[in-house]
């Protein structure tokens, strides 16, 4: 610990470390960060899960509301997430190739580089979110809302594009 602090204060360039700074070790942080993960992850299972009876019309599901939630680089691959609430969450890296996002409401959701491939995203509101480097390659945006959507840097194909958007595709 004695060494770590002296490369801190090194690379600070401080003779003297504040008094609340506290050095945690690797290990320790990443046990914790998988401790966290694995309990979002058995959370999002379980609103999912009711999700999925919500959509067979099942009186004990629940249509799951995952707004404002932080999901980066959670694996939703080939899921069912049709008319799920993802308003505002955070889904930057989320790797979402195959799902089924028709209806989805992603309005303001940070979708930046996250894998869409071949996803529906058909009738999705996509109102402001945030697609920065994200793959819609084969994704079906028909009839999806871009209104005000990042898509800077974005994997899509122009016919993908002109069908999102309800216009003529080119010639």
């Amino acid at each position: 610990m004695k060494h770590a602090q002296r490369q801190l204060r090194v690379i600070l360039g401080l003779t003297q470390l504040p008094i609340d700074t506290h050095i945690i070790e690797k290990n320790v942080v990443e046990a914790e960060q998988r401790k966290i993960n694995g309990e979002r992850n058995r959370r999002i299972l379980r609103v999912l899960t009711s999700h999925h009876l919500w959509l067979q019309g099942d009186s004990d599901g629940i249509r799951a509301d995952l707004s404002d939630e932080n999901l980066s680089n959670v694996n939703l691959e080939g899921r069912d997430l049709s008319h799920v609430s993802l308003a505002n969450a955070k889904l930057s890296g989320a790797r979402l190739r195959g799902a089924k996002l028709v209806g989805a409401d992603l309005t303001g959701a940070d979708l930046s580089r996250a894998n869409l491939t071949g996803s529906n995203l058909s009738s999705a509101s996509l109102t402001e979110a945030n697609l920065i480097e994200a793959d819609l390659s084969s994704a079906d945006l028909q009839g999806a809302d871009l209104w005000r959507a990042n898509l800077a840097r974005c994997v899509i194909s122009p016919e993908n594009l002109h069908l999102a958007l309800n216009c003529e595709a080119p010639e």
